[in-house]
């Protein structure tokens, strides 16, 4: 359905109506709903209206994907319950969402924008949140900080939510405001970095994949490793920033030679940037005998000076050479000399 501006749209005592696509400018009501129900009313826009969209006794109607501007009020609900409010946009009205002896409506993922007064509500207690991580609306007056994450907001990491939870009156809180009126989805692969270089076949590999969330909410993802043709995949919660994610690679039955690595982080909903979810490790790895330390498959004079050269050397000491510490204890020890003289002498055939 399509009005020409000025003029309003009245949903009288019917159900299952469809309204969208229309602008309404300077009238009464852009869009009056008087004891409707199982109603859709979308993608339309309100300005300079008394009310953008007004329900009277009207139940289990969903509104999205509205922009109400510069009216008096943008959305008005009047002994309507069960509502689904869903991603508006209320901008510079003087009230943003008035309710009136109605409940349990679901108001999630709105955007109250300098409002004078963002919500008049009388006799009312609604849902303003769809939980963690989902959250609820973004208020351009919320004051709050976004430093934590998790259902606590207790945890390190920004994860798109604010802190502490936006008042609306003592019987309606939005637990989890949004701290950006839209959304943006955008996750990368952006370097992978090994324990080691070279490991001994039997021994772990650690793969560290350094993924970044660059939009502004919390983003569960799946990550995925391949080794040459095989694969490791891990599920992971991105805050906002940078996450190191460490796969480990058993390579018990692993065939002895040289390995590729890359990354990849499966695209997330309402993503559209993905030329950066995928990354390559550069060089390869190489999976030999256990002992030798330098990768040319035999274990010589060489490798045993290597090892006693660092001998007591520990991880993060300049002398240290994760290749020497062949049973990846962090350490340079009697242990790791034992496993290389036990084979000394060993060529790959």
């Amino acid at each position: 359905m399509c009005v020409d501006p000025n003029s309003s749209i009245l949903i009288d005592n019917v159900s299952g109506s469809n309204i969208s696509n229309n602008v309404i400018k300077t009238s009464d009501h852009g869009i009056l709903l008087n004891r409707t129900e199982n109603s859709f009313i979308a993608n339309n826009e309100f300005v300079e209206n008394w009310a953008g969209i007004e329900l009277f006794y009207s139940h289990n109607n969903t509104i999205t994907n509205n922009n109400a501007t510069e009216n008096i009020y943008g959305i008005i609900q009047s002994e309507s319950s069960s509502n689904f409010l869903l991603n508006n946009k209320a901008a510079d009205n003087q009230y943003g969402v008035k309710l009136s002896n109605s409940n349990n409506n679901v108001i999630q993922s709105n955007a109250f924008v300098n409002n004078t007064l963002q919500v008049i509500s009388s006799a009312s207690i609604n849902i303003w949140d769809n939980g963690y991580p989902s959250g609820g609306n973004y208020w351009s007056d919320y004051t709050g900080a976004d430093l934590k994450s998790g259902p606590n907001q207790d945890q390190p990491g920004s994860d798109g939510v604010g802190d502490t939870p936006y008042t609306i009156d003592a019987n309606n809180t939005d637990r989890y405001p949004l701290m950006n009126a839209i959304a943006v989805h955008d996750v990368a692969i952006t370097n992978i970095t090994t324990s080691k270089t070279i490991v001994g076949q039997g021994f772990n590999l650690y793969i560290r994949v350094q993924a970044e969330n660059k939009g502004n909410r919390l983003e569960t993802v799946n990550v995925t490793v391949y080794v040459n043709t095989s694969i490791i995949t891990q599920t992971v919660n991105l805050t906002i920033g940078t996450t190191i994610i460490t796969f480990t690679l058993n390579t018990t039955g692993w065939t002895k030679g040289n390995y590729t690595i890359n990354a990849y982080a499966w695209p997330v909903p309402g993503e559209t940037q993905t030329k950066d979810n995928t990354f390559t490790y550069e060089g390869f790895i190489k999976i030999t005998v256990p002992g030798d330390t330098d990768g040319d498959r035999d274990i010589d004079i060489y490798d045993i000076v290597r090892l006693a050269s660092i001998y007591g050397a520990k991880k993060g000491e300049a002398r240290f050479n994760p290749n020497c510490d062949i049973d990846g204890n962090d350490v340079i020890n009697i242990y790791d000399v034992v496993i290389a003289t036990s084979r000394y002498g060993y060529k790959e055939p």
